[in-house]
């Protein structure tokens, strides 16, 4: 009988060891075209999880390592499961790691990571893994694996869709702000435009929350006004910048342009355009004439000083972004000075467009055009007109 026992103490003691050092893991990952930063900030927004993780239902506790957090787990087409894990490493934008255990240290181990990193071409990768532990792990693996991948992926794809989906709400919050702010001081001269302007990009209350500093402009010609502001400094390399152009004014001349429209269709003003067939509008082909024709008189901003729009990008730092955007009169030019833009300065940096109640500016060839080269990029369709109180600077 002794005998017995003690041989299956043994074996239960051979197991265990094997366990041990039996590692069994889940891998996933995918790639975000965001920054670290918002992936981080949603990962560890637990207050939010029950709204949007498929997989992890609930995280409650301190953020720091070594603290005791709570998680409940719903494998598809499982039941909630509730562990009590300890978090071993917090580094923000980089990595969370925790670590839970079934009954003792070792019978069933689960080490939790999510990890990000940097893609150098642009975007982050989220991983998403566990390692197991324990004789248990091995026992029951073949039940244990195929819904709990199942659930890192669906969350790894909710995590993706948040992410993306926030930049491009926020973006199209600041581009919908610096195309408000183009209207100040409409019948002010450039010098009281520029300081109305500053001090509005000045306010941490609004989406820009002063990050963003003009840094030519503004300019006018023939009522088309329009500056250029650096923002925010990228993840990887670079900044954010912004052309925007501003909307239709009292003014006859931007009549005159918005009846442009219906007059007639001109090619493409710039050389290797490659839009076969793409015509634009007078009233477009006007307002682009005097873009980018205009030259900075203003001593300030100093980057912009006797400078055309053009002279001043061609300097930004490689891998920058540049949002054309502009509401109204505006957001028809925004797309032609996109598309420009693009073939200009498409190679050294990314061009993003956000218009905002844009009429026509050319015909279907370049409308199909625009789409394709800028296809993800927000055009709205209604947007209250800058003055309002929903947009009140």
């Amino acid at each position: 009988m002794k005998k017995a026992i003690f041989i299956i103490i043994g074996v239960l003691i051979a197991a265990y060891i094997v366990g041990l050092f039996s590692v069994k893991e889940i891998h996933t990952e995918i790639n975000v075209d965001t920054t670290s930063d918002r992936v981080w900030n949603h990962l560890v927004g637990f207050d939010h999880y029950p709204k949007w993780n498929p997989f992890i239902k609930n995280i409650s506790g301190e953020l720091n390592e070594g603290s005791q957090i709570n998680v409940t787990i719903q494998p598809p087409g499982g039941e909630p499961m509730d562990f009590k894990p300890k978090l071993l490493v917090v580094k923000k934008n980089e990595e969370l790691r925790w670590i839970g255990q079934v009954l003792i240290p070792g019978l069933f181990d689960g080490e939790h990571y999510f990890k990000i990193e940097e893609i150098p071409e642009g975007g982050v990768r989220f991983i998403y893994g566990e390692r197991f532990r324990g004789i248990l792990a091995l026992l029951f693996w073949s039940s244990v694996e195929p819904g709990t991948k199942q659930g890192f992926q669906e969350m790894n794809e909710a995590l993706r869709s948040m992410s993306e989906g926030s930049q491009t709400h926020e973006e199209a919050q600041v581009a919908a702000t610096l195309s408000a702010i183009a209207y100040k001081q409409p019948d002010g001269d450039e010098q009281q435009q520029l300081d109305s302007m500053s001090t509005a990009l000045k306010d941490p209350n609004l989406p820009t929350r002063g990050q963003w500093q003009i840094i030519w402009g503004p300019v006018t010609v023939d009522e088309d006004l329009s500056y250029i502001a650096k923002g925010p400094a990228l993840a990887n390399s670079g900044y954010q910048y912004s052309f925007v152009i501003r909307g239709t004014i009292v003014s006859v001349f931007n009549y005159i342009q918005d009846l442009g429209g219906a007059v007639g269709l001109n090619k493409l003003p710039w050389p290797k355009a490659n839009c076969s067939g793409a015509r634009i509008s007078d009233g477009a082909y006007d307002g682009y004439t005097n873009i980018t024709s205009a030259v900075q008189q203003l001593p300030e901003p100093a980057a912009g000083w006797k400078k055309k729009a053009i002279e001043v990008l061609q300097a930004i730092e490689p891998g920058s972004e540049v949002i054309v955007t502009g509401h109204s009169l505006g957001a028809q030019l925004a797309t032609v000075i996109a598309m420009w833009l693009d073939s200009v300065i498409g190679q050294k940096v990314t061009i993003k467009a956000y218009t905002f109640a844009a009429p026509t500016a050319g015909n279907k060839e370049f409308a199909d055009c625009y789409a394709q080269r800028f296809d993800g990029s927000g055009r709205f369709y209604k947007y209250p007109r800058p003055g309002t109180q929903s947009l009140e600077l």
